[in-house]
């Protein structure tokens, strides 16, 4: 039997996600209705007319001599949850729904964007994630989304970026160890150093 943890990560996204200034969701078990509150257990709307049926599947029968049993979730609960149950991407093919990445610019802007991808369809003969930035909502192939970088995976292409800036100034490969290892030394390549 489903909790209303795992209804609510599942399905309120339907209805537009937790609401402002809810803390709390709430039903009782023998229910399949579910209320939101405020810090003052108050909420200005019927939430059995906006959420309906939501958490049919969590339906227990009350039994008798056992008293009125509830679920409770609190508005971090549900947003750990909610994280969680985000897929992981690794970088291959298509990125998720839901997931949250980075989507190259349009044709001569090499920069990337944070994006969200909200669907997937199918464009001009190609798979596509559609996604939405700051700015827009587009689509896209696979090739044009990335993970967004760790600070470690930042600190790393950084040092790499540099390295190659040395590599690329000189001709000879036995000149190279010693021009990054220059480098290094007098700190220009970040995020590395001699002891």
């Amino acid at each position: 039997m489903m909790k209303l943890i795992d209804v609510l990560v599942r399905d309120l996204h339907k209805f537009g996600g937790w609401p402002d200034g809810a803390v709390v969701c709430h039903r009782f078990v023998d229910e399949a209705t579910i209320d939101f509150y405020d810090d003052d257990d108050n909420w200005p709307s019927d939430c059995s007319t906006e959420y309906g049926a939501i958490a049919l599947e969590c339906v227990k029968p009350r039994v008798i001599g056992q008293g009125i049993s509830s679920e409770t979730v609190t508005r971090e609960q549900y947003e750990a949850a909610l994280a969680s149950s985000k897929p992981e991407w690794d970088g291959e093919g298509l990125p998720p729904v839901g997931c949250e990445c980075m989507v190259r610019g349009e044709i001569g802007d090499n920069g990337w964007y944070k994006c969200k991808v909200i669907a997937h369809t199918f464009f001009d003969g190609y798979n596509c994630a559609v996604f939405q930035t700051e700015s827009t909502v587009s689509c896209s192939s696979d090739g044009n989304f990335r993970p967004i970088r760790s600070e470690e995976d930042k600190k790393r292409y950084a040092a790499i970026e540099a390295l190659f800036e040395v590599l690329d100034a000189g001709v000879s490969t036995s000149q190279d160890s010693i021009d990054i290892y220059d480098a290094i030394a007098a700190g220009k390549i970040p995020h590395i150093r001699i002891d």
